[in-house]
């Protein structure tokens, strides 16, 4: 397959990756076995299958490593990062429908990247590296990376999320402040992009460091989440705090929806995920084993949080990656990065009550083990991160840092 070829599957056509499909086989499942007094476990007919795995190989000296961030939905492809090396690559599946999916490198990354990339149109993805903010342009017969933002001192803490008018978002450590900022990148004219800090976080109530971006939700606000800061005191950084979720108008006024103590409600939050209804998820990594937490949008009444699951750091696992997915009819879906039955992390799935209350039920997909095999149908990844995919039959997809056939990770595929 060609560069061409290759990046037109982008956008081209029918996206194979989608959230907007209607009924999920795991939803059904999950509340049928919960009505039977199975809550915890495997989904009964889950099939794992690594599709690839990552590193340097005879046949692509070129390929990188580690991946860390989550991956972007093409029509029968998937984009993604690595870190060690730093690389943007391409996976698709080959004519041969039992044959493993293949890899083509897009560019090189300094120093790798810790965030997924994002599709502004179909001839550009964007992302971030170092000090960097990114394009990926196809001419027709090549990829050309461009810097298009550099910040001096800062590092991007999230990947890009694209607004209106082709305006690009994202944040990014240090800032006027020195607690970090959210950047709005502007297009231009002439060409190139003009850079504006929106936000600069002070380091007290309204947040400092800010994790994972912001994403657009309820009422055309930008909604995000910092790793401290806040009006609670933190059982763990007492100074600090434990972290925001805030609002942003696109004018730059902010508002603190909650403050994290660290206790039933979880520390450090990360990137977020807005569903169909407006509802805000998303997970904290550290305050017990992790939490995963939904601010519920509600007529002419502010959002109201709630802990929906906190992991127990038993077959749960542990240590939840924060980016979610949500499916059409409400069921959340994630990983974590440790833990579990298998030792290596778990990717689960959250399913709404079926009477409206505080109790959702959660069950296993998959419990990772790190066995490396002797090819790619009897290796297991280890350590997932970056949350999962879904497509329109259910199928989940994602990518573990470790793991897989050459010990440097994996990218995989959960079908029920």
């Amino acid at each position: 397959m060609t560069r061409k070829k290759a990046f037109r599957l982008l956008l081209g056509g029918a996206v194979l990756l989608s959230t907007a499909a209607a009924a999920y086989p795991w939803s059904a499942w999950l509340n049928a076995n919960v009505m039977n007094g199975k809550v915890f476990g495997y989904y009964y007919s889950s099939t794992y299958h690594t599709l690839f795995s990552f590193g340097p190989t005879a046949a692509n000296r070129q390929g990188g490593s580690n991946p860390v961030a989550g991956l972007t939905p093409g029509n029968n492809a998937l984009f993604g990062t690595t870190t060690s090396p730093g690389r943007a690559f391409e996976i698709y599946p080959q004519r041969d429908a039992k044959a493993d999916w293949a890899e083509e490198v897009l560019a090189y990354l300094q120093g790798g990247s810790l965030f997924a990339l994002t599709a502004i149109d179909a001839t550009q993805l964007a992302g971030t590296e170092n000090a960097d903010v990114f394009l990926l342009t196809n001419d027709g017969t090549r990829f050309k990376k461009s810097i298009i933002a550099t910040f001096a001192g800062s590092t991007p803490s999230s990947g890009i999320t694209a607004g209106p008018g082709g305006t690009l978002y994202g944040t990014a450590t240090g800032g006027p402040n020195g607690n970090g900022f959210v950047y709005q990148l502007t297009p231009q004219p002439g060409g190139g992009y003009a850079e504006s800090t929106l936000l600069a976080f002070k380091g007290g109530i309204d947040g400092a460091q800010p994790q994972g971006g912001v994403v657009f939700g309820p009422g055309g606000l930008l909604y995000g989440a910092t790793a401290f800061g806040g009006t609670i005191r933190c059982i763990y950084q007492f100074q600090l705090g434990c972290g925001t979720i805030y609002s942003l108008s696109l004018t730059g006024t902010e508002r603190v929806l909650h403050s994290f103590a660290g206790r039933a409600d979880g520390a450090g939050p990360g990137e977020l995920t807005v569903d169909s209804h407006g509802d805000i998820v998303g997970a904290t990594t550290f305050g017990g084993f992790g939490t995963i937490f939904r601010l519920q949008a509600q007529p002419r009444k502010p959002l109201q949080f709630s802990v929906i699951y906190a992991f127990q750091n038993g077959a749960d696992g542990r240590s939840p990656n924060t980016k979610l997915a949500v499916d059409a009819d409400g069921a959340i879906y994630g990983t974590a990065r440790d833990g579990g039955a298998g030792g290596y992390g778990t990717a689960f799935v959250l399913v709404p009550p079926l009477v409206p209350g505080p109790t959702w039920n959660f069950a296993v997909l998959h419990a990772f083990t790190g066995v490396h095999g002797k090819d790619n149908a009897t290796a297991d990844g280890a350590t997932p991160r970056g949350g999962l995919l879904i497509d329109t039959t259910g199928a989940l997809y994602g990518v573990t840092e470790a793991g897989g056939l050459h010990g440097d990770g994996s990218a995989y595929k959960l079908v029920p």
